[in-house]
């Protein structure tokens, strides 16, 4: 594939994460209506669902509400957090910096971190904020799925890194 559909298909999907990252700051507003239910796995994934007021005043409690709210909210700044870091990395590419660069690779690392954090958060935040908002202790034992994704782009970063490695040999060749 040449530099121009990678540039063109690069801009593509910065505009997407872009998108997704303005998706989750409109969701962040909507979370302190009376109209949106949240909830939020200790795996990757979010959910909104809108119902009308007077469903969601009568099934959930004070408590339960900023237990929501709370934990929704935090995850979802993570969440924008990793959308603004791809569009990054994306527009890069997109100005034309090669793939195999040591920009790109240094981009992939501090998303990675980030992707650890959305996958190990919850599991110490929900229990803290289950105990400080209703008295109670949430814990959820096992290990999150959300894992095995940095720990597969941490794989592949090394490949990025290797293939820039042969890069920089075959422009010093040259």
């Amino acid at each position: 594939m040449n530099q121009q559909k990678i540039q063109k298909r690069s801009r593509l999907f910065m505009f997407l994460f872009y998108f997704l990252a303005g998706l989750m700051v409109l969701a962040i507003l909507l979370s302190g209506t009376n109209y949106a239910q949240l909830s939020v796995t200790t795996d990757i994934g979010m959910f909104v669902t809108f119902y009308e007021q007077s469903l969601v005043n009568s099934t959930t409690s004070h408590a339960e509400f900023w237990y929501s709210i709370i934990s929704f909210n935090f995850i979802a700044i993570i969440w924008i957090t990793i959308f603004l870091r791809v569009a990054t990395i994306f527009k890069c590419i997109s100005l034309g910096t090669p793939i195999f660069s040591q920009t790109i690779i240094n981009q992939l690392n501090h998303l990675i971190l980030w992707l650890y954090g959305i996958a190990i958060v919850p599991m110490f935040l929900f229990p803290l904020l289950s105990n400080i908002l209703t008295g109670s202790y949430h814990f959820v034992l096992g290990i999150p799925s959300g894992l095995f994704l940095p720990f597969g782009l941490s794989l592949l970063i090394e490949i990025f890194k290797y293939g820039a490695s042969l890069q920089y040999e075959v422009d010093e060749t040259v």
